[in-house]
């Protein structure tokens, strides 16, 4: 779908009052595409509330740069209790609101802006650039909205990056009215290159490097910026046939990646470059070895296991990761599909479980799941396994970096008298030490509880993170064994 036709669809849909999801990898022109959407439903007459939370403020909870200026004139008119709430929430977060009546109030009162925004001939439009960074208990909010809100005048346009970061991808994403429509941002078509080249960097390209660029890009407007900028500030401009040269970030990039290799594997890919997008040349293991690489399988399976190299497909050939793709977030796969527990209640934090089926296979071995009858596993003392890249203490700051920790399971009578009605044993079970200081956190939400080699909790909540007599709090999956399996084996 080229980029026009893109706007017009999302356009009929906000105009609609639906919601819209545009997802994309970085680079792609997400952004300028949400852009181009908002300016439009304002030219419209629609009331546009945009907010762009940011990587480094996703655990920081309900930023008040959320709510758009225009909205806050509504809040003055709110129920005291909800007015009440609300700054609360602004000024002092989640801890600031107590857990029944002050978290209710809150959820009304944005619920009631919305209902005082959004009219006939007014129409309310929330523009949320980059959805995966956005808090959590903002998203919890949203979501709450979301499900009321199908009747008004309200339409959702976010971006999300692919694939979702984090563990808490699938709760954000129902932050969203449903049904949501995913429109994937693509790359530009060669005509739209050059114009965006020839504004941003100049018409001085030749038509050869224009198309090379375009190539080696694959359309990803910031790739081909950086790439054309290299061109047009270098000493010479290269000539047809010679290599375009690397931007500086994208070069100590493939030191990066390349560094690892060995000198051996180094060699196979050189010549595996030289044959890629060449027809019928493309590289393949088979077409290495006849070329001279008699260890090209054990080299790009090395390259594989580096991430220099896509697993192969059925077709053998060779094909080299995107360098966007490949920093230090890691591998990025697409999300296909996501099945969300139909019964979530994200009040109780009831039947917290989704499965996210992927678009790719991923070369790793896979845990399997506790089956319904495995209940023992749960026993208070049994050694867990902890995993995410959450934050490394409350409301600090992210991991780069996949952690780990082992934390004891705690008896549900103990979990009760810590939570009291929250916790709900035949829903969750819990595991912490009884003085703290290991634990999940936020972003670590949707990740694995592993007990006995199995999977049989998936991170869910808790009263803060790590806190003593506060054990982190898990979806018991033996419960929801049988709709795993449905859902596994679909």
């Amino acid at each position: 779908m080229g980029r026009a036709d893109l706007l017009t669809r999302a356009r009929e849909r906000l105009r609609r009052g639906r919601a819209l999801l545009l997802s994309g990898p970085v680079g792609i022109g997400r952004s300028t595409v949400l852009d181009a959407l908002a300016e439009g439903a304002a030219l419209d007459g629609a009331l546009v509330l945009r907010c762009a939370p940011a990587r480094a403020e996703s655990g920081l909870p309900f930023l008040d740069d959320q709510l758009d200026e225009s909205a806050l004139a509504a809040v003055d008119a709110l129920p005291a209790a909800q007015r009440a709430a609300l700054d609360a929430a602004l000024t002092g977060g989640p801890a600031a609101v107590s857990r029944l009546q002050g978290e209710l109030a809150l959820r009304l009162a944005v619920l009631s802006l919305l209902r005082a925004l959004a009219r006939p001939g007014r129409p309310v439009v929330l523009a949320i650039d980059d959805l995966q960074w956005l808090d959590r208990p903002s998203a919890e909010l949203l979501a709450f909205a979301a499900r009321r809100v199908r009747r008004l005048p309200v339409g959702v346009v976010a971006t999300v990056r692919t694939p979702l970061v984090g563990g808490d991808g699938a709760r954000r994403l129902r932050a969203l009215p449903q049904p949501a429509e995913e429109l994937p941002v693509g790359p530009l078509e060669f005509g739209r290159l050059v114009e965006l080249l020839a504004r941003r960097v100049g018409a001085g390209l030749p038509g050869w490097a224009s198309r090379e660029i375009h190539r080696a890009s694959g359309g990803n407007p910031r790739f081909a910026l950086e790439l054309a900028t290299a061109v047009a500030g270098g000493r010479a401009v290269p000539r047809p046939g010679e290599p375009l040269p690397l931007p500086g970030r994208l070069r100590a990039e493939a030191r990066r990646l390349l560094g690892p290799l060995s000198p051996g594997a180094r060699e196979t890919l050189l010549l595996a470059s030289l044959a890629t997008g060449l027809e019928p040349a493309s590289p393949t293991v088979e077409s290495l070895r006849s070329a001279g690489r008699p260890r090209a399988a054990a080299e790009v399976a090395e390259a594989v296991r580096l991430r220099v190299v896509e697993p192969l497909a059925e077709d053998g050939v060779v094909r080299f990761t995107h360098p966007r793709r490949n920093g230090t977030d890691g591998t990025e796969i697409a999300a296909g599909d996501i099945w969300v527990h139909p019964d979530y209640d994200d009040a109780t934090i009831t039947n917290d479980v989704a499965v996210i089926t992927l678009t790719e296979e991923m070369p790793y071995q896979t845990l399997p799941p506790v089956g319904a009858e495995d209940t023992d596993v749960y026993a208070a003392g049994s050694s867990a396994r902890i995993v995410g890249w959450g934050t490394t203490r409350e409301n600090g700051p992210s991991s780069n970096q996949l952690r780990t920790a082992e934390v004891p399971t705690v008896s549900d009578a103990d979990c009760d008298a810590s939570y009291g009605a929250e916790f709900d044993s035949a829903a969750m079970v819990c595991a912490g030490l009884p003085r703290g200081g290991v634990d999940t956190c936020q972003g670590d939400s949707g990740g694995p509880l592993v007990l006995d080699g199995r999977l049989a909790g998936v991170v869910s909540w808790g009263n803060g993170c790590a806190r003593p007599g506060y054990p982190g709090v898990y979806t018991r999956l033996t419960s929801y064994a049988d709709e795993l399996t449905a859902q596994l084996g679909s």
